[in-house]
């Protein structure tokens, strides 16, 4: 008489295959790891080359990058109330030992994207499998030529913001650590700097840390997260208070907040950061696709129990709320590098579906490299490193007389302004008339003995200043 076989308590059993042989063992992987450094070199050409260009937005974060190489500390992004400065920060310390330049800026600026992407890749290889994570980093990693360029002009927190919510996740997932302390801290430590760094960081890091309240109910752990949180989070609360919860507020109010806000995400902003959005079937075709995307991770991620699929769908779905609520309104073409924030979610959501057969799954690992480095290569002459043509070339000749008439500190329109001071590194300071950023460039023009105002010709301040001579 044979015996009753033990009975055994059912347990989930790991998705993953065994890696004793390392990630190279899967081709999917290597293909990862190498278009990784491929598109790593790609952009750091990109960076270099006579098509790199950047506006008065993206000087701020250089010229802040620069204060912070010299010991000058700013928690937000000049003249605003919210966007943390850890990019700003990280590229400070880099022109520490590097030098100042732009140059700099963006290199560090790719390094936080490329971080991202193997955050993902690790979360969706977790939850899904391998070849899933390994799909997901890929087609975040070459998401088109707008958002391959956003990565290198980074303006000022869209790359921190990526990896700061990836990594709750990825926390969360990988929790209990063999010290569960270690966990809790890092836990926290993400989640305040989340707060300090973005709205939309800390609304994608929010799920994962309801999950790792409910799952894991350890008082001691918790009140170590919240202790690390605290104090991550620290320049974020001391501007909170300073500024009468100014960073709290949304910038455009909520009176013009309604159904229409929420759909211009998905049928005005998003094509825009895709390639042929100019034709209206494809401009249809990315807003269904995302919107399907999006609820189809956070149901299914649920449905499944897919635990990393899920904190990524619904996380993207409190970003699009705060994307709006923080707004006031609707999100036109204008706002596309917002689609950043909504990569991983559109990621995962391919990786997904794809990976259910091998040729689908290796169509994709093709075609979006392909689709990014084409058109890229197309428009760009990546191999002609200049970088002449980074601001507005005009700039150049107006800063050079600026310098040979002896002005050291003007007055001038926005969207020359920062971009002027950035072009010949702080040689001349042009504050902004409006909207104003910097203080002490204020404050130097106004101390200035010539009172001298740079604007475009015929534009809105040219024309107030030639109705109102007295001023």
């Amino acid at each position: 008489m044979t015996r009753t076989p033990p009975i055994a308590r059912p347990r989930l059993v790991n998705r993953l295959v065994n890696s004793a042989r390392g990630p190279f063992a899967f081709p999917t992987s290597a293909v990862f790891f190498s278009l990784l450094i491929v598109g790593l070199a790609t952009r750091i050409l990109f960076i270099f080359s006579a098509d790199h260009h950047m506006n008065s937005d993206h000087a701020v974060v250089y010229l802040m990058a620069r204060h912070a190489s010299e010991g000058q500390f700013s928690a937000f992004y000049w003249g605003q109330y919210y966007g943390g400065t850890l990019l700003q920060l990280t590229a400070g310390a880099a022109m520490t030992v590097f030098g100042k330049s732009i140059g700099v800026l963006a290199v560090v600026s790719v390094l936080y994207w490329s971080a991202a992407a193997v955050v993902l890749r690790l979360v969706v290889m977790r939850s899904i499998g391998r070849a899933a994570g390994d799909v997901a980093g890929i087609v975040f990693w070459f998401p088109g030529v707008f958002l391959f360029a956003q990565s290198t002009i980074d303006p000022g927190f869209y790359g921190p913001t990526l990896i700061l919510g990836l990594t709750a996740v990825w926390i969360v997932l990988a929790m209990p650590f063999t010290q569960p302390w270690i966990g809790w801290v890092l836990l926290g430590a993400a989640v305040g700097l989340a707060s300090w760094t973005s709205p939309m960081a800390l609304a994608f890091a929010a799920p994962a840390v309801v999950v790792a309240l409910v799952k894991h109910r350890d008082l001691r752990g918790w009140a170590m997260a919240g202790i690390a949180a605290v104090i991550t989070a620290l320049p974020w609360l001391l501007e909170t208070i300073r500024s009468s919860f100014s960073s709290v507020k949304p910038i455009g109010g909520a009176g013009g907040i309604h159904i229409d806000s929420f759909a211009s995400i998905f049928t005005d902003m998003l094509p825009t950061a895709f390639p042929l959005d100019r034709f209206e079937l494809v401009r249809f075709a990315v807003a269904f696709s995302a919107v399907f995307c999006l609820g189809a991770v956070a149901y299914f991620g649920i449905r499944c129990h897919v635990v990393g699929a899920a904190l990524i769908g619904i996380g993207s779905l409190l970003v699009v709320v705060v994307l709006v609520v923080g707004s006031g309104g609707r999100l036109a073409a204008d706002s596309a590098r917002y689609s950043t924030f909504l990569l991983p979610v559109l990621a995962t959501a391919v990786a997904w579906w794809v990976t259910r057969y091998r040729w689908s799954q290796w169509l994709v690992i093709v075609l979006a490299p392909l689709i990014t480095l084409g058109p890229l290569a197309q428009k760009s002459d990546l191999f002609h490193l200049s970088t002449a043509a980074r601001f507005d070339p005009s700039l150049t000749k107006v800063a050079d007389e600026l310098s040979r008439s002896g002005h050291r500190a003007v007055y001038g329109d926005y969207w020359m302004a920062y971009a002027m001071t950035a072009l010949i590194d702080e040689r001349v300071t042009v504050a902004a008339l409006v909207p104003r950023r910097f203080m002490p460039y204020e404050v130097t023009a106004a101390g200035a003995v010539d009172t001298v105002i740079v604007v475009y010709a015929d534009q809105a301040n040219d024309r107030l200043l030639q109705k109102h001579t007295e001023l």
